[in-house]
């Protein structure tokens, strides 16, 4: 560990019917050379980004007690979908100087942003989702046409 900090794994499905496994999958690569007693994993399955997921929770309570080093995870959409929440994370994270480390592409970017580029990035994040639901709600109106 270092200076008896933690690297924590998080990791949050929608529902309970998606796998969060590939999320913990792709922070394995991450993960090397760091001692297993040093990894704290935190899953939230079945648990929408807008609520508080209990296992986030507990994550959040060992940042403010300044007792993890790295956070790694998926993407931001994995934390939370609000907007206060989400800023409120930001801020935290850097008030104790946590590198965060994002696996899900090569493409997106792997640090976190200030408070500003963040904002932006999450409010993206919500118009694509919505756009996203509204897709899913066409295909099934579609499917049930046909």
């Amino acid at each position: 560990m270092k200076n008896n900090k933690i690297t924590a794994v998080y990791a949050r499905t929608s529902s309970e019917k998606q796998e969060y496994q590939y999320q913990i999958e792709a922070a394995r690569p991450y993960l090397n050379g760091i001692p297993v007693e040093s990894v704290q994993i935190f899953i939230d399955a079945g648990f929408s980004g807008s609520s508080k997921p209990p296992q986030q929770q507990k994550l959040i309570e060992l940042i403010r007690k300044n007792l993890v080093d790295t956070l790694i995870i998926y993407d931001r959409s994995r934390l939370t979908n609000n907007l206060d929440t989400y800023l409120e994370l930001v801020n935290l994270i850097h008030r104790h100087k946590i590198k965060v480390i994002f696996t899900a592409t090569a493409l997106e970017e792997h640090r976190l942003g200030d408070m500003y580029t963040e904002g932006i990035r999450l409010l993206f994040m919500k118009i694509e989702g919505i756009m996203l639901s509204n897709r899913l709600k066409d295909v099934k109106k579609y499917n049930r046409k046909n």
